[in-house]
C-alpha cells in the first residue's frame, strides 16, 4: 500500500524543545498534499528537506519585541516545530512545491509517473 507515514524519532535537543505540528495528508490523481499547521512562523524560519524518502520540516519561532518592552505576562508558545515523514511512495522530487499562508504550510508532492493510475487498453 502506498502511504506517507510519520517516523518515530525523539524530537528534543538540549536547549530547544520541538513539538510535532498538526498535519493532514490528502491526494488527487496527480499529487499528494501535506498541510502542516505552523502558527506564528515566518517563511524564512522554515526548513524543508527530502533525503532518501525522508521528508523533514523544521520551523523555528522567533520572538521580536520592542527595545523598552516590559513583560507582564507570557502565554505564547515557547517551542519550535519538527516533523519527519517517511514517504513510502515515489514522488517527482524536482517538482515539489511549498506555500506558507495563514499559518498553514502546504507541500505539493507530484506523483512519479510510475505510480499514477493509468488506463490500459485491450487489443
Amino acid at each position: 500500500m502506498n502511504t506517507i507515514g510519520e517516523t518515530t524519532a525523539q524530537m528534543q535537543s538540549a536547549q530547544v524543545q520541538y513539538v510535532r505540528p498538526v498535519y493532514r495528508v490528502r491526494e488527487d490523481k496527480n499529487s499528494f498534499f501535506i498541510d502542516i499547521e505552523l502558527p506564528g512562523i515566518k517563511r524564512e524560519c522554515v526548513s524543508i528537506a527530502l533525503n532518501k524518502g525522508q521528508l523533514n520540516v523544521v520551523a523555528k519561532r522567533t520572538h521580536q519585541v520592542p527595545e523598552n518592552w516590559k513583560k507582564l505576562r507570557k502565554e505564547s508558545a515557547n517551542h519550535d516545530y519538527k516533523l519527519g515523514l517517511a514517504l513510502n511512495v515515489e514522488v517527482n522530487e524536482s517538482k515539489i512545491a511549498a506555500n506558507l499562508a495563514d499559518g498553514i504550510l502546504t507541500l505539493e508532492l507530484p506523483k512519479a509517473e510510475e505510480v499514477k493510475p493509468r488506463r490500459i487498453d485491450i487489443n
